[in-house]
């Protein structure tokens, strides 16, 4: 009965803390970091890789089907895919842990015709990894093996260009702000930061931080 009544409590504050906590920010103001920048050089590096993706997106990654010439290839797009298998012991009464692999699967279903930005001397079948492709909606055609013709979408291989930090502070002194989901770390307020429940609680896995005694805030990036 005791049990019993100690797991309905268990699952009530998990429940309460699911619905009452919510995720908070933080605002770091750049103007006012004072000598140590050490957050400050995370709090850049991470705007710089947004305003990549927001420019360039994300990188591609490709499987050479025919060089053309050194600088021009017909190629396949490839993707990661991932699995996960449960180790023998996972599956009896929920022990042990699964393990994760990953392979690079080609999608032959469309062919591109993707220019370098410079010359390289690639073999049928190659695999290129994390190329910066635009599409710059262009079609070229070229004469397959069987002598038809065939119409492929262009993408341009670009080299992305970094946020300044001359242009990280104008566009902040402009009124601009960024988001960082999930940035910086703060003590659990809900277990203290031990991680887990007290005495009267068995001492039970904190629900609000997992056990970790810790919670990832999101932070916004001002002036």
């Amino acid at each position: 009965m005791k049990n019993a009544l100690h797991k309905k409590i268990l699952v009530l504050l998990a429940v309460i803390s699911s619905v009452t906590t919510v995720r908070s920010e933080e605002v770091f103001h750049v103007s006012k970091v004072g000598n140590d920048k050490t957050e400050l050089i995370a709090v850049f590096k991470a705007i710089q890789q947004i305003e990549k993706k927001k420019t360039y997106g994300d990188p591609r990654s490709f499987e050479v089907f025919q060089k053309v010439d050194s600088e021009s290839y017909l190629v396949y797009k490839t993707r990661t895919k991932y699995s996960t298998t449960a180790s023998s012991m996972a599956s009896i009464g929920g022990g042990g842990r699964t393990n994760g692999t990953s392979r690079e699967v080609t999608d032959h279903s469309k062919i591109y015709f993707l220019v370098l930005s410079e010359p390289k001397d690639y073999a049928d079948g190659d695999r290129l990894k994390d190329i910066f492709a635009v599409d710059n909606s262009k079609t070229k055609s070229y004469t397959n093996t069987l002598g038809a013709t065939q119409t492929v979408t262009v993408l341009n291989e670009v080299t992305p260009v970094n946020l300044s930090q001359d242009e990280f502070v104008e566009k902040l002194k402009k009124g601009e702000s960024w988001l960082l989901k999930r940035f910086k770390k703060k003590s659990c307020t809900f277990c203290f930061g031990d991680g887990k429940l007290s005495a009267s609680n068995n001492y039970a896995k904190c629900p609000d931080c997992k056990g970790k005694g810790s919670t990832l805030l999101d932070c916004v990036i001002k002036w």
